[in-house]
C-alpha cells in the first residue's frame, strides 16, 4: 500500500506538473510542488503518533548497538543490496532521465508523459506481484521484476521513436516498482520483532546511501561516456542482485544438505 501510494503519486505529479508548466507558469509549477509538500507535512504533525521508548539505554547497551548491527546487516545482506540498487537508479531516474529525453529530442510535456507511463506500470503491477510474492517468495518475485527492469534498461537508450520508448518506460515501471515493498518484506520476514526497528533503519540507509551515490555517479558517467552508458550502469547493478540471489539460493540448499545433528 505504501509503494502504491508512492507511485501514484510519482504518476500524477509529472502529468499536472508538465502541464503547468508548459500552459501556465513554471513558477508556479514548483510552487504548487511545494504547497503539496507543506500538506504533508500538516498530515505528519497531526496525525502520525509519536511513540516514545521509556527506557533509556545504557552505556553497556549502546556499547552493543556496533555489534548487533553487523549482524543484522549479514543476516539481510540481499534486501540491503537490493534497495541500495533500487535507490541508486530511482534517484538517478528522477535527476538523469529529464536530460536524456530533452537529448533525445522530445518535448518537456513528452517528458512529463513518459515519468507517468513508468509510474502507470508500476501502478498496474505492484498489488499483483506483491500477491505473488505472499505465495511464491519475495526473493523470487524480485529476480523476476529486476530481469524485467534489465530489459527496459537495454531498451531505453536504443529507442529513438517515442512509441518504443513509452513501453520501455511502462516496462521499467513494471520491473523495478514492486523493488522497494518486496526488499522491505524480507527484512521483516528475516528478523525477528526484536530487530525489525534497527532493521527497518538499515534499510532506510541503504535505500538513502542508493539515492545519494547515484545522481553523483549517473552524472560523471553521462558526462564523460554519454547517456548510453548511464543505463549501461543500471544493467551491471541489477545484474550484480541477480548473482547475489542465486549465491543465496545455493547457500540455502547447501546449508539444507548439512545434517541438523551438526547444525
Amino acid at each position: 500500500v505504501y509503494a502504491l501510494a508512492m507511485a501514484l503519486g510519482f504518476g500524477i505529479g509529472p502529468i499536472i506538473g508538465a502541464y503547468v508548466f508548459v500552459n501556465i507558469s513554471p513558477e508556479l509549477a514548483f510552487i504548487s510542488g511545494s504547497l503539496v509538500t507543506l500538506c504533508g507535512l500538516c498530515f505528519v504533525v497531526t496525525k502520525v503518533p509519536i511513540s516514545v521508548d521509556e527506557h533509556e539505554p545504557g552505556a553497556d547497551v549502546m556499547g552493543k548497538v556496533p555489534k548487533k548491527l553487523i549482524g543484522i546487516a549479514t543476516k539481510t545482506r540481499f534486501p540491503l543490496h537490493t534497495i541500495f540498487c533500487y535507490g541508486f537508479l530511482e534517484a538517478s531516474l528522477f535527476t538523469i532521465l529529464p536530460i536524456f529525453i530533452i537529448r533525445k529530442g522530445f518535448s518537456v510535456e513528452q517528458m512529463g508523459y513518459a515519468f507517468s507511463i513508468l509510474m502507470a506500470g508500476t501502478l498496474l503491477s505492484i498489488v499483483p506481484i506483491t500477491l505473488l510474492a505472499d505465495r511464491y517468495g519475495s526473493q523470487r518475485l524480485i529476480v523476476v521484476c529486476v530481469s524485467i527492469g534489465i530489459l527496459a534498461g537495454v531498451g531505453l537508450p536504443l529507442s529513438d521513436d517515442y512509441s518504443v520508448f513509452s513501453i520501455f518506460c511502462f516496462i521499467g515501471g513494471v520491473g523495478f516498482g514492486a523493488i522497494f515493498p518486496l526488499s522491505l518484506s524480507i527484512i521483516g520476514s528475516q528478523l525477528p520483532s526484536s530487530e525489525l526497528a534497527m532493521g527497518s533503519g538499515l534499510f532506510n540507509a541503504f535505500f538513502s546511501m542508493g539515492c545519494a551515490v547515484g545522481p553523483l555517479l549517473t552524472a560523471f558517467v553521462s558526462d564523460f561516456l554519454g547517456d548510453n552508458y548511464v543505463f549501461m550502469l543500471f544493467v551491471i547493478l541489477f545484474v550484480s542482485v541477480l548473482i547475489h540471489s542465486q549465491w543465496n539460493t545455493r547457500g540455502d540448499r547447501n546449508n539444507a544438505n548439512i545434517p541438523s545433528s551438526i547444525l
